[in-house]
């Protein structure tokens, strides 16, 4: 080969390598898109998010807004929303996976009568509102008035358990009231998928295909089971052994998006599976630690999922139609206040919670959605009521902060109103408990608020201590179960005057609050102090933000879980460190009187001082080998204490312990030793105690 034949061929070779790493630029460049929107919904939401809270907005408006700003019918920054769904998705699917994973199977069964009679009374109450006002007031057909109906119904789980959970009211007695209605909510939604195609006419009633979806819902449950019981406690077991925090990460995302994935491919919501396997963790002793793991990616996609829902507002059908849409959203917001309202009622809670968890769930949820989208696809559906719905959809989401926010201020002005008794109290009311004996004897008593894990406790000790008290409880069903075991305990909405009246609070003692609901704490603590001036209130918190408004608002006294939580650890540290008993429980009083100020309450005994003075101090347990020099001897011939600065705390032998023996007692080989003294001289010592056969030491 010529030598202009070698350049030529190195020229050739050059221009295939360029040509190469062009077209893998383009490739790269066409993968782009998807982490310049990505770089953009981050940076501005995050702008958008920021002005929302220094207006004291919730966050999820300003995912909203960011949405409508970027989207297809915005500024078309994005002008694909699916580039966005997927991500919008793993939100959802993360929330109601940690969501599970902090619930348990006890917990949902404890929610069976508000999921299935609560749930099932407020679709069915309100897929019957909307199907007849669209039928005999708006003249729409009979099958889209009712795919409309089942789209309204349903609320967005997302949005309500995320605000709660923001909130601290999921422990709530609407909390708990709302989770249980999304819950089945989730679940009609497969049944729903599988009216529409009946209405359209396309598909006939099969008897067969109605038993092969009972089948599939057995199967899935089946295999929950097997999973929650024993497969993932397995599993996790022999990841955790490993020590691995990126394979415990990788098997709780396969955990979750397996069982999501299965649900979905048998009809149902990738929501209900992710809550699903949620529930699976949550029956181990691994479910702290799973989520952990998946909180900090949760929080990320379901911003997503709020900024995708933003996107598919129309702002110009909105433009060109504001009245309607702004009157059909408040009328389908309107309806589903009154069908959870009526749910709750039915179900015996009061007004106060009945408000409270109507608005809530007023809202319309994301899976109407696909509701809607299917009734277009059968041809149910017309372009412009869809238009319509997604735009008043959207409009219920963005206004359901705001009506959460207002719940209790609103169910404040309606108890004022002059309602019927038992509309007022429920349909459990408390005369009939206020007239028995327990309760005409009560004066200088205690009234306990709340039946949680708290209040239980709480009782228990009164009732062992022969406290006089009584309960008041917000749950129904926990006030029936608990009456039939004898407990004082009544239902009603603490946050009323004629409920405290029947607790006898002008006569009580104490009075202890411990319900979650921060708002009704703060309404309680002020009517306690108002009925009863002289009395003590202690009141449990879960942050310490709040001490200082109920001190202002009447508590005496305010148990704050999170500083109890640093307190009660700093005391352990100071029991370790050899701190005497009497100067930890003297600080953690200071501490306490001080409003939990640890500056304030730095300790300047001596005796606080001499436990930190001794460094290095330990306790152990030494085995008295056969064959060492210890074996036969008398402790005073050992001069442990003389020579190695070594106190012996205990003897024990033959399964009895001789504490502080004395320098005559002999050791045998088996006895054990309780040793004190600093570290480095119980090295030292050991060899005293160890078999000249076995050099290896046997201490604990």
């Amino acid at each position: 080969m010529t030598g202009h034949e070698r350049r030529r061929e190195r020229f050739r070779a050059r221009w295939r390598t360029s040509g190469k790493n062009f077209n893998n630029l383009q490739k790269k460049r066409a993968n782009m898109p998807l982490l310049q929107h990505i770089l953009i919904l981050i940076v501005l939401s995050l702008g958008i998010v920021l002005i929302c809270r220094r207006l004291g907005l919730p966050s999820v408006i300003g995912f909203l807004a960011t949405g409508v700003l970027i989207g297809p019918y915005g500024f078309a920054v994005i002008d694909q929303a699916h580039e966005v769904d997927f991500l919008a998705e793993m939100g959802v699917i993360l929330l109601l996976f940690t969501i599970g994973i902090e619930f348990s199977f006890k917990k949902l069964l404890a929610l069976k009568r508000v999921t299935l009679i609560g749930g099932l009374v407020q679709v069915v109450a309100t897929s019957l509102l909307v199907y007849a006002i669209l039928v005999w007031g708006l003249h729409v057909q009979p099958s889209a008035s009712l795919v409309f109906g089942f789209a309204v119904a349903l609320s967005s789980t997302a949005i309500c358990l995320k605000i709660l959970q923001e909130r601290t009211e999921m422990d709530a007695p609407h909390g708990r009231l709302s989770f249980g209605v999304l819950i089945f909510q989730d679940i009609v939604v497969v049944p729903m998928m599988l009216v529409i195609p009946l209405l359209s006419g396309e598909f006939q009633f099969s008897a067969s295909g109605l038993l092969t979806v009972g089948a599939e819902a057995l199967g899935v449950a089946a295999l929950v089971a097997v999973l929650a019981i024993w497969a993932a406690p397995k599993l996790f077991l022999l990841v955790a052994k490993l020590r691995d925090q990126e394979l415990f990460l990788l098997t709780v995302a396969s955990l979750c998006l397996f069982v999501a994935w299965l649900t979905y491919s048998l009809g149902m919501s990738l929501a209900l599976g992710a809550f699903l396997a949620g529930l699976i963790i949550s029956e181990s002793e691994f479910n702290h630690q799973a989520l952990a793991s998946v909180l900090p990616f949760r929080d990320v996609f379901t911003s997503f999922f709020f900024i995708s829902i933003g996107m598919l507002l129309n702002v110009d059908f909105v433009l060109a139609h504001p009245l309607t849409v702004i009157l059909a959203a408040l009328a389908a917001m309107l309806l589903k206040i009154l069908g959870a309202g009526f749910a709750a009622f039915l179900l015996g809670y009061p007004l106060r919670t009945v408000i409270l968890a109507a608005l809530a769930l007023c809202q319309v949820g994301e899976f109407s959605f696909i509701l809607a989208k299917s009734g277009v696809e059968y041809g149910l559906i017309a372009d412009y009521g869809y238009q319509l719905f997604l735009s008043l959809t959207v409009v219920t989401m963005a206004l359901a902060p705001l009506c959460i926010a207002i719940g209790p201020k609103a169910a404040e002005i309606v108890s004022r109103l002059p309602l019927p008794r038992f509309f007022a109290k429920g349909l459990y009311p408390v005369a009939d408990f206020s007239e028995q004996d327990h309760m005409a004897q009560l004066t200088n008593h205690l009234i306990i608020v709340g039946y949680g894990l708290v209040g239980r406790q709480l009782a228990l000790a009164a009732r062992n201590w022969k406290i006089p008290h009584v309960i008041i409880e917000g749950n129904p069903e926990t006030v029936r179960t608990e009456r039939k075991k004898g407990v004082p305990i009544f239902f009603g909405d603490a946050s009323r005057a004629a409920i405290l009246d029947h607790a006898k609070m002008s006569e009580a003692k104490i009075t202890a609050v411990t319900i979650p609901d921060p708002l009704a704490l703060r309404t309680v603590v002020q009517l306690a102090r108002n009925m009863n001036a002289s009395q003590c209130i202690i009141v449990r918190s879960r942050y310490h933000s709040d001490a200082q408004e109920l001190m202002k608002l009447g508590a005496s006294e305010v148990v704050t879980e999170e500083y109890e939580a640093s307190l009660e650890i700093f005391s352990r540290v100071l029991e370790k460190s050899l701190a005497p008993r009497e100067e930890i429980e003297r600080f953690a009083a200071l501490v306490r009187r001080s409003g939990y100020n640890m500056d304030s309450a730095v300790p300047d005994s001596v005796a606080s001082k001499c436990a930190m003075a001794l460094p290095n101090m330990d306790i152990r347990h030494v085995l008295v080998q056969h064959g060492s020099a210890a074996e036969d001897e008398t402790l005073e011939s050992l001069r442990l204490r003389k020579d190695h600065l070594i106190t012996v705390l205990a003897l024990h032998r033959n399964g009895e312990l001789d504490p502080l023996p004395g320098g005559d007692a002999r050791l045998a080989a088996g006895d054990t030793l309780v040793l004190a003294g600093q570290i480095q001289h119980l090295r030292q010592a050991k060899g005293l105690f160890e078999s000249t056969a076995n050099p290896r030491s046997e201490s604990a």
